[in-house]
């Protein structure tokens, strides 16, 4: 018995170092991919992000940060539902979660229709009959005045001092500090389409034709005094006043403005402060949906794409200044938005998957990198934050997964971590605050405010 117990000990040795080595070398397992190129590996899982605090408003469909401060945010809550009502403005501690203070619509003389707030330390309450100012840290009003819409102004901006409201064609400035009018303007058009705020410069609007057969006009107002700085036709209509209008801008003074109409198809750039044209190049008026980013870095570009996440991209930047074709390419769609001066961020092109998470250089339109691990829906432009370094976005949901809040390094594209909630219906960002993420998870019975931070 022990001379059959050494010869199976030497078996035993001789055979185990082959058996090993037969292991080391057979070939490692990869996710398989739908879309040209190799497989990629299994990547390694993300790390989880801290779970500062939660909060919850007792009857809130979701919330949306409207401003904050390094220790304090201000929200609106919204009704649950489909046709979504503001219910009541909040000031939490963005450190703990802790409710400071809230103003309800019953407290309040009309419906909430907006809010925002000022570098004057006030949050700005505007309803169908008044606005108001409440301290952003205590949420004692300041003050309150008859803004006299019939209709439901929405606050444009609150540069200088001054709040700007606007319903339909109609723009009231109302002084911050005390709620007096300080101007009124109506501009001639049906309605403004959109608008575009230069900081330092003219509030840009894009106007609507009242009537068809009337020109597209754009606008530049100044701010403090409501006096119409320039007025210049952008384009035309023919027999219907519908169709896209939209403005964006680069933080330094260049406008472009994207004219779909019946008579009119082209993007068109402005100088924000004089108004005049510098260039304009003609668009395919074939239904497809684009967006505009415009860069602002050492060789500034407009870029228009289109394209929807799961949708063949096309992409053509133009030089700021020429208009002249700088590149064109599939890299970059509609559903992505701009990180930084110059880099755009969102659903490439097919990458193992049609909506993979991509970085293109706007500038030169040479993709930086690609993560096919995070997939883009159409609600990324909605709810996706840059802050820093850093991308934060709910991915496109997978069956059989959680919904899922994941950051990503804008330098390299990796993920820096990932966090799932089972227990939520829908997921989505809320904004940011102090480099604190703040998730809107949904379930049947309430809507919860989750504070995330790396």
């Amino acid at each position: 018995m022990e001379r059959a117990t050494q010869w199976s000990r030497m078996v035993l040795a001789a055979v185990l170092p082959l058996v090993l080595m037969g292991v080391i070398l057979l070939p490692t397992r990869t996710a398989s991919a739908v879309g040209c190129g190799d497989p990629p590996q299994l990547a390694a899982q993300a790390p989880q992000a801290q779970e500062r605090w939660r909060y919850t408003y007792d009857g809130a469909g979701n919330y949306q940060v409207v401003g904050w401060t390094p220790t304090e945010a201000t929200l609106l809550v919204n009704s649950p539902g489909c046709a979504i009502s503001h219910i009541a403005v909040v000031g939490l501690n963005i450190l703990d979660g802790t409710e400071m203070w809230r103003v309800t619509y019953d407290q309040l003389q009309g419906e909430i229709t907006s809010a925002a707030t000022t570098g004057s330390g006030l949050a700005i309450v505007s309803t169908s009959q008044m606005v108001y100012a409440f301290d952003e840290t205590t949420g004692d009003q300041r003050w309150s005045a008859v803004h006299g819409y019939e209709g439901w102004p929405e606050i444009i901006t609150t540069e200088n001092d001054i709040i700007v409201l606007s319903v339909d064609n109609s723009l009231t400035g109302v002084s911050a500090s005390d709620g007096a009018i300080a101007w009124q303007q109506m501009l001639p058009v049906g309605s403004v389409s959109d608008w575009e705020d230069i900081a330092g410069g003219p509030l840009v609007a894009l106007g609507r034709p009242e009537t068809e057969g009337q020109d597209v006009q754009a606008f530049g107002l100044d701010k403090t005094t409501g006096m119409i700085l320039w007025q210049t036709p952008v384009g035309q209509t023919a027999t219907s006043t519908g169709g896209t209008l939209e403005l964006a801008g680069n933080g330094s003074g260049t406008i472009a403005a994207e004219v779909l109409t019946d008579a009119t198809a082209a993007l068109v750039t402005l100088d924000g402060a004089t108004g005049a044209i510098a260039w304009s190049a003609p668009l395919a008026n074939d239904g497809s949906y684009g967006r505009m980013y415009l860069t602002n870095g050492a060789a500034p570009a407009v870029v228009y794409a289109t394209g929807g996440s799961l949708e063949v991209k096309s992409a053509t930047g133009y030089d700021a200044a020429t208009g002249a074709v700088r590149w064109q390419n599939q890299n970059i769609g509609a559903d992505a938005l701009l990180a930084g001066d110059t880099h755009i961020v969102g659903a490439g092109p097919s990458v193992s998957y049609l909506n993979a998470l991509v970085m293109v250089d706007g500038e030169t339109g040479e993709m930086l990198w690609a993560q096919p691990e995070a997939l883009v829906d159409g609600s990324f432009t909605g709810t996706a934050q840059v802050f820093g370094s850093e991308l934060a976005f709910t991915p496109a949901f997978q069956e059989g997964s959680a919904p899922t809040v994941t950051s990503v390094d804008l330098a390299t594209g990796s993920m820096l971590w990932q966090n799932s909630y089972p227990e939520f219906e829908a997921l989505f960002i809320s904004g940011q605050a102090a480099g604190i993420v703040l998730a809107d998870g949904s379930t049947a019975e309430e809507a919860v405010l989750v504070a995330l931070a790396s």
